[in-house]
């Protein structure tokens, strides 16, 4: 595991290193430190995708949430959440949000919801708390 936490790393960085250490995956935490006034998010994402097929790489971007999943009833968050430019969603392969009830209530239920864009589909996993893996 490298683990690069300047938080001014450019993607000519992260596609020299990628080039390199031919990692099997980059985990980005915040799309909005790679991305400047000089490439927009659409040029951004565009070469981590080409990035990631070229060098066979899995690359994850992780993005925050806005507060307005806060003030609504159920605290559930949606794709148009993504703090991130609102765009990313639209850009992405797959988005993944991750939904933890159990934080406003203790008797619901963690999940995760997996989202297709350009399908339009949605697949939701709950987490069961009484769930465990066995070593058998």
């Amino acid at each position: 595991v490298i683990v690069n936490d300047d938080p001014y790393t450019s993607i000519e960085e992260i596609e020299k290193f990628a080039k390199e250490n031919k990692p099997e995956y980059i985990f980005i935490d915040s799309i909005n430190a790679i991305y400047d006034k000089y490439f927009s998010i659409e040029d951004t994402i565009s070469r981590l995708k080409s990035l990631a097929k070229e060098s066979n790489t899995t690359i994850f971007v992780i993005s925050n949430i806005d507060c307005e999943v806060i003030r609504r009833q159920n605290h559930t968050p949606k794709i148009t959440d993504l703090a991130a430019p609102k765009n990313l969603a639209q850009l992405s392969d797959i988005v993944i949000l991750l939904n933890s009830k159990h934080y406003y209530d203790a008797s619901k239920a963690r999940s995760l919801e997996v989202i297709f864009p350009r399908l339009d589909a949605i697949i939701t996993l709950n987490y069961d708390k009484n769930w465990q893996i066995s070593d058998n």
